[in-house]
């Protein structure tokens, strides 16, 4: 379980040797990452995945859009 006291030492740990001071936090969560890869991208040559039909996480509010478009192209 995950609480704000586990969060903040992980941050601080991230950070050093920089150091933060948390004097309130407004809001957090917690987001279990899901990882899955496939043996192939492709049907015979022919159907290609790319961008968003490869990854499982959230293509939250677009982020990384314009990359994925770029990765069209170059295929």
């Amino acid at each position: 379980m995950v609480t704000p006291e586990i969060l903040i030492e992980t941050a601080k740990r991230i950070l050093s040797p920089y150091t933060i001071d948390f004097t309130y936090i407004h809001w957090w969560s917690a987001y279990q990452i899901g990882q899955r890869s496939g043996d192939h991208f492709d049907k015979q040559g022919r159907i290609f995945l790319a961008g968003d039909a490869v990854h499982t996480h959230s293509p939250k509010a677009g982020q990384g859009m314009n990359l994925h478009y770029l990765q069209l192209v170059l295929v």
